[in-house]
């Protein structure tokens, strides 16, 4: 079995690998992150909830790449009620890709339940992926 010597500490084959697939995971998850920064920059009016709405497709994005893809385990994260909200945010955005001003009239409604979904959804990948992610400090402080 092969070692590797780091300030002090003898590590083996496995958990050399183990930590430069951490590190590639690292950097593939803080260019997600740039990425969905960088469409924010491009837009020049965001409602609260359309900033929250970005979020939740971020945290989503991050979700279904680390597979959980079905419906139900979705529901089984928000409840029933917010898992049918959830479907209807995206049909919103889906229905009105292309009018961006439609899409945060329409998300208006949708507040409280945009905050809620971010909640759970960021909740869930910080215990599962082990991260801190805290999408609300984005939208709060203005980006």
């Amino acid at each position: 079995m092969k070692k590797l010597k780091v300030k002090g500490l003898i590590l083996k084959k496995k958990e050399v690998g183990e930590a430069n697939l951490l590190i590639t995971e690292n950097h593939i998850f803080f260019d997600k992150i740039l990425e969905i920064l960088d469409y924010i920059d491009g837009i020049k009016s965001m409602t609260e909830e359309y900033k929250y709405y970005v979020g939740v497709s971020f945290l989503r994005r991050i979700m279904i790449e680390h597979g959980i893809y079905d419906k139900m385990e979705l529901k089984e994260i928000l409840g029933e009620r917010l898992g049918k909200v959830y479907d209807n945010l995206v049909k919103i955005n889906g229905e009105n890709s292309n009018n961006l001003e439609k899409i945060q009239n329409e998300l208006k409604k949708y507040s409280k339940a945009l905050k809620r979904i971010t909640y759970f959804f960021e909740k869930y990948i910080n215990i599962n992926l082990q991260v801190n992610l805290e999408i609300k400090k984005f939208v709060v402080e203005g980006i």
